[in-house]
């Protein structure tokens, strides 16, 4: 076990002491790990877990967090089709979902973070898949918050 896992491994265990919602966010971050080291199956293990957590956890936010981080992964294992699913049932709602008001619970939960989230890996399939023009226009309104905002947001990352 390399150093980073077992420092990952340690940072799980206290999470899920200490921050038990935040146990999902170690297992993305294990999952994209796993990948990084070559190990396919160890990451689509982790994501996996990290799916079981959010549809525990019964909220929208941490469904579409498990599913844009797979997209993700489904790219770094050169699955293109999967990530061009899951960017096609997404696209309507990211777009449309941009610059509503929060009015209730489910509006905040629908969080701007979660469109930047929501648009920057459909920006990431779209670039995979040779439709930069697409990327773009995903992209172009959070820029030009960012500009606005003087920050970058995720889009630093």
């Amino acid at each position: 076990m390399t150093a980073s896992a077992r420092y990952l491994s340690q940072a799980l265990d206290w999470l899920t002491k200490a921050i038990p919602g935040w146990r999902l966010h170690g297992h993305l971050v294990l999952a994209h790990m796993k990948q990084a080291q070559g190990d396919g199956d160890g990451a689509r293990q982790a994501m996996e877990t990290a799916r079981q957590l959010a549809i525990e956890s019964d909220t929208e936010l941490d469904d579409v967090l498990v599913e844009a981080h797979t997209a993700r992964l489904s790219l770094a294992q050169g699955d293109l089709g999967a990530a061009l699913r899951w960017a096609q049932a997404r696209r309507a709602s990211a777009v449309s979902a941009a610059g509503s008001p929060a009015k209730d619970a489910e509006a905040l939960i629908r969080s701007e973070l979660m469109i930047e989230i929501e648009r920057a890996m459909l920006a990431r399939v779209y670039v995979a898949n040779d439709q930069a023009g697409e990327a773009l226009t995903i992209l172009k309104p959070l820029l030009e918050a960012a500009a606005q905002a003087r920050t970058l947001g995720l889009l630093k990352t």
